[in-house]
C-alpha cells in the first residue's frame, strides 16, 4: 500500500514515530502533514495494518487445521495400503477410515478459506481507495501556490532557512560592508559575496 509522502508522490510504508515527529517539527513539511488527504491516508494505512494482522491470524489457523487434517489423512493412506494388501487374502476385508477433524463440523477449512478470500478482497478495495487519495493529494500539491508573493511571505509560511545571511556563514550570499577609502570615507559600492549554495 502507498501512503502520502510530504516530499511529493507516495510512500510504500507508513511513517514511524520518529519520522512523524521530525516532519512535524519542520515548518515546510508540517504544512502537508495534517491535510485532510494525509489524515485519510494514515487512517487507511492503519485500517490496512489491522486487516493484515487479522489475515495473519487466519493464515496461522488455516495452517494448524491443515496440519491436523494431513496427520489424519496420512493414517488413512496407511490404512488403505494395508487394506489393499489384505484384499488379496480370502475372507472378509476390514477397512478403517477416520474423517479429518476439520471436515466434521461447520467451522471447517472451507470457512477459513472463504474468510481469507474475503479479507483479500477488502485489502484490494482498500488499496484502490488509498491510491485514489494519494493521486488527489499529489495533484493538490502540484498546484502553484499564489498566496506568497515575497521572500518575507515565503519565510513566514515556510520558515527561515537554517543558514543565515551572515559573513560567518559561507553557504548564504551576503552583502559585505562598504570599503573604506582614505581621504574619501566609505565607498558607495556594495560587494555581494556569493554563497556556496549558488555555486
Amino acid at each position: 500500500s502507498s501512503c502520502f509522502c510530504p516530499y511529493g508522490g507516495s510512500s510504500t510504508f507508513a511513517m514511524d514515530p520518529y519520522t512523524l515527529k521530525k516532519r512535524s517539527q519542520d515548518q515546510t513539511l508540517s504544512l502537508s502533514l495534517n491535510t485532510p488527504g494525509a489524515q485519510k491516508q494514515r487512517a487507511l494505512q492503519q485500517k490496512r495494518a489491522d486487516l493484515l494482522r487479522q489475515e495473519k491470524e487466519l493464515a496461522l489457523t488455516l495452517r494448524r487445521k491443515l496440519g491436523e487434517d494431513i496427520a489424519v489423512q496420512a493414517g488413512n493412506v496407511k490404512a488403505s495400503r494395508i487394506a489393499v494388501k489384505n484384499s488379496r487374502n480370502a475372507g472378509p476385508l476390514r477397512y478403517s477410515h477416520t474423517a479429518p477433524p476439520n471436515e466434521k463440523g461447520k467451522d471447517g477449512l472451507q470457512q477459513s478459506i472463504q474468510s481469507v478470500m474475503r479479507m483479500s478482497g477488502e485489502l484490494a478495495a482498500l488499496q484502490a481507495e488509498t491510491d485514489l487519495v494519494a493521486k488527489a493529494e499529489q495533484l493538490q500539491r502540484s498546484q502553484i501556490d499564489t498566496s506568497v508573493s515575497s521572500f518575507a511571505g515565503w519565510f513566514a509560511k515556510y520558515g527561515e532557512p537554517k543558514h543565515q545571511a551572515e559573513q560567518a556563514d559561507p553557504f548564504r550570499s551576503v552583502l559585505l560592508k562598504p570599503r573604506w577609502k582614505p581621504m574619501l570615507g566609505f565607498s558607495s559600492a556594495t560587494t555581494l559575496r556569493r554563497g556556496r549554495l549558488l555555486d
